[in-house]
């Protein structure tokens, strides 16, 4: 009848909207956590625009913050849109924290044997004598270790927030590496030595042994017969 057709129709309706109620609500959540993360960035200030940070596997700038997500400008040049939500709770490393500078490290291993206050001078002279290295805080040489074959050095350094820091970097290397060889100072390789401790007496005459070419034998073997 009319009414059974209007009440099938009725729950019918009354499921959709149930069912289009909770996708709201779920679509509504995820909104509102990102715009309460953002209130807690802007409150807060973790990071601001222009710090380097780097956040799930991704590093580079920060260009822009709103109440939903936080745009990040990385080292490659692509920008990459991250919700609020995921900047919050995921671990968020800022090389900046607010500061106009930056701290980077090189580590450098020298060959063992070498004279390691040299070694510290002319870390000290490459690093100092690159224009975008700032002056305060000074730069510093750590002896952080002996490794298999070389003493471990690390160098580190500030430059401003808004140098390119791998290029800085590379310069760097580049003057240590023709400092090092004009002062005689080697970075070594990895090296693994061999050593055979025995060998049996029948296995050394056999290799001894001129090898016989196997078609030689089968010419020998049908002259004989």
């Amino acid at each position: 009848t009319a009414l059974n057709i209007l009440r099938v129709e009725g729950d019918q309706i009354a499921w959709f909207v149930s069912a289009l109620a909770v996708g709201i609500g779920f679509g509504l959540q995820s909104i509102i956590k990102n715009f309460v993360a953002g209130l807690i960035l802007l409150v807060e200030r973790p990071l601001k625009v222009g710090d380097e940070i780097a956040v799930e596997n991704q590093t580079g700038s920060v260009e822009r913050i709103t109440m939903r997500a936080t745009t990040v400008y990385t080292t490659d040049g692509k920008s990459i849109v991250i919700p609020n939500e995921r900047m919050i709770d995921s671990p968020l490393v800022n090389h900046s924290m607010g500061l106009p500078r930056i701290r980077s490290a090189i580590a450098v291993g020298v060959a063992s044997g070498s004279d390691t206050k040299n070694v510290r001078k002319l870390m000290l002279e490459a690093v100092t004598n690159h224009g975008l290295v700032l002056k305060r805080p000074e730069p510093e040489v750590l002896f952080v270790g002996f490794g298999e074959s070389t003493l471990d050095f690390e160098l580190r350094y500030w430059t401003a927030s808004a140098t390119p820091r791998a290029k800085v970097a590379s310069d760097i290397r580049y003057a240590l590496d023709a400092s090092f060889r004009r002062n005689g100072i080697d970075i070594p390789f990895a090296q693994r030595d061999l050593h055979i401790k025995s060998v049996d007496a029948a296995v050394l005459e056999r290799l001894r042994q001129p090898v016989m070419p196997v078609g030689d034998g089968r010419r020998d073997e049908a002259s004989r017969d």
